[in-house]
């Protein structure tokens, strides 16, 4: 290697790219065919952002001498850059067929492979790294992340815990802990693992996003922290960006046809596609014009029907905030809907430019988006009463007079089965809420009801109880309330919507989860014939069971307090012959209701 190349690479370690980039082009001015300083050349071209310029000179590089393992390995990284995630995967295998051991390559491999949905193989890169080099914090973080997503809560503590041992102040370790344990339904201890990640990195957007929803499973929590941890997040990362938003050059011919944008990355087989889908197809096309902006990253048929009822289907998943708040401008929207509020994959940046004169947010988040600028959330008087939430969100409240919200069953959900006391002889409660939702008071109280009913059963089936962990965890915190562990059946998820919906057949009563109430499951029980029992609170999270047994005539199921919830239950129970006939009478009532009155 030359002093001059020597020289330029020592300018490039210290951050001096720009005397770097001129001895590289000297060098390269001289000796055209020079691998090295191409590669370089290039690594600089990535590290300045032009990808595709970095991507021509590390491909030169690469023909020159195809068997240098770094050089596959940062056009991999120029590559993901790009968002050429197949190709970039192809070369991190190329670096490491060529250098079993080159931890870089792992690492970014890892990455790529998580962020095409193959986790699986993302996991396996990340223990490579850790086997290799125990101590690599980042590795031990990624592996925790991945781990998380496949819903192995437990083994993802244990990595991140191991990636924060090593690196006290690793941030994101702090924030994908966090992650595990909520998915373990330790809220309290979530909301503090995402405080740290915060404080040691202010600028963590996604992890402060992450712990307002996060909150919103805690019950420690009261409304006016929770609404001040919402405006804190609008000042610190979004409102700034609105002080500029030129003003928006709608056409003002108010015989036109209104411009409504709906806006989503769950347009796919997701809880809110359930309740989205009715809706867009009621609309009256004479009056309003239909956009949908979705950010669904793996598309499938849910998708494709939802498009059929929009005039405008803008694809924009991996579009950056501000050209997306462009491409809204562009298509000169009047109202801009949000449908995700602090969930993955939101635009609320996009919002907080003033992407449309008029800005609401509805149904996929279930408190205020503390935006300065998101005009009105749509709710309705039992899930927001009057007076009493309206101090807790930056948004106008609108309340649709009848219920805030529409359904669609699944096509795949069986007729209702027969009363399973019947057959089974005893009782069976059930709930298939989040495990996050499952709070310790909740567990109390079905506690609680199971003692007071000694034949009864229970199934509660979670995504996250798909590690064999978290079983066990579930059963332990029964027995530790003094319930059989052997009087719960205690399921993971199932393949497909049928077999899911299948498991209401041995359902008897359902049971809401609180403070966080379910929604989708709600609606799914009472559509398979299962009545829910919920417990009302305070504001709009704990108070979706309650608009949507008002909505169907079963208000006398809402509870006031724990242990009314528990009577409610246990008189449900008791009544063999009004349960059996209300089974029977459940779907058709619903059909019947404003829930299924999408128009």
């Amino acid at each position: 290697m030359s002093d001059a190349l020597l020289t330029a690479i020592e300018h490039h370690r210290r951050g001096q790219l720009p005397q770097a980039e001129a001895l590289y082009r000297q060098i390269l001015a001289r000796d055209p065919m020079n691998a090295d300083a191409l590669h370089l050349l290039g690594v600089i071209a990535h590290q300045v952002g032009q990808h595709a310029q970095a991507e021509q000179l590390i491909g030169q590089a690469i023909r020159l001498k195809p068997g240098a393992a770094d050089f596959h390995s940062n056009l991999g990284e120029t590559l993901r850059a790009l968002g050429k995630l197949d190709v970039a995967i192809a070369s991190y295998q190329r670096a490491i067929q060529l250098n079993p051991e080159h931890l870089d390559a792992l690492i970014n491999l890892g990455a790529a492979l998580q962020s095409s949905g193959r986790t699986d193989e993302a996991i396996a890169a990340f223990e490579r790294v850790v086997a290799l080099r125990p101590d690599h914090a980042d590795a031990w973080s990624n592996l925790g992340f991945a781990l998380g997503v496949k819903n192995l809560a437990y083994p993802a503590e244990a990595a991140c815990r191991r990636a924060i041992e090593l690196n006290p102040n690793h941030a994101r370790a702090h924030a994908n802990l966090a992650a595990a344990l909520q998915k373990q339904a330790r809220a309290g201890e979530a909301v503090a693992a995402y405080r740290k990640a915060i404080d040691l990195e202010p600028a963590m957007r996604v992890a402060h996003g992450n712990l307002l929803l996060a909150l919103n499973y805690d019950p420690a929590q009261t409304p006016q922290d929770v609404f001040a941890e919402h405006v804190r997040w609008a000042e610190l990362h979004a409102n700034v960006l609105g002080n500029d938003a030129p003003p928006h050059a709608n056409d003002r011919d108010e015989n036109r046809r209104l411009r409504i944008g709906y806006v989503s990355p769950d347009l796919r087989r997701h809880s809110v596609a359930f309740f989205v889908e009715p809706l867009l197809a009621a609309h009256d096309r004479a009056a309003v014009e239909i956009f949908c902006y979705s950010d669904a990253e793996r598309p499938d048929d849910v998708t494709q029907r939802i498009r059929a009822s929009a005039d405008h289907w803008r694809e924009c998943h991996g579009v950056v905030d501000d050209l997306f708040a462009n491409i809204v401008r562009d298509d000169r929207i009047d109202i801009l809907i949000d449908l995700a509020g602090h969930t993955g994959g939101n635009r609320l940046l996009a919002f907080a430019r003033r992407s449309a004169p008029v800005q609401m947010t509805y149904l996929g988040y279930p408190n205020t988006t503390g935006l300065a600028a998101m005009d009105f959330r749509i709710t309705d008087a039992w899930a927001d009463p009057p007076g009493s939430t309206d101090a807790f969100h930056t948004e106008q409240l609108i309340r649709l007079p009848r219920t805030a919200w529409c359904y669609q069953p699944s096509r795949e959900a069986p007729p209702v089965a027969p009363l399973p006391v019947e057959s089974a002889g005893h009782i069976t409660f059930a709930s298939f809420n989040k495990l996050a939702k499952i709070s310790p008071l909740c567990l109390d109280t079905w506690a609680q009801l199971l003692r007071r009913i000694p034949d009864a059963r229970m199934i509660i089936k979670a995504t996250a109880l798909l590690d064999p962990i978290a079983r066990q965890r579930m059963n332990d915190a029964f027995a530790a309330r003094e319930v059989d562990p052997a009087r719960l059946h205690v399921l993971g998820p199932l393949a497909t919507a049928a077999e899911h919906l299948s498991i209401y057949a041995r359902a008897d009563v359902a049971l809401d989860t609180f403070p966080y109430h379910g929604t989708t499951t709600t609606c799914d029980a009472l559509y398979m014939g299962v009545p829910v029992v919920t417990l009302a609170g305070q504001t709009h999270v704990s108070r979706v069971g309650v608009s949507l047994l008002h909505t169907v005539g079963l208000e006398h199921l809402v509870a006031q307090t724990p242990q009314q919830y528990v009577e409610i239950a246990t008189r449900l129970s008791e009544d063999r012959e009004p349960l059996s006939r209300l089974r029977a009478e459940l779907r058709p009532r619903m059909q019947s209701s404003p829930l299924f009155d999408g128009r």
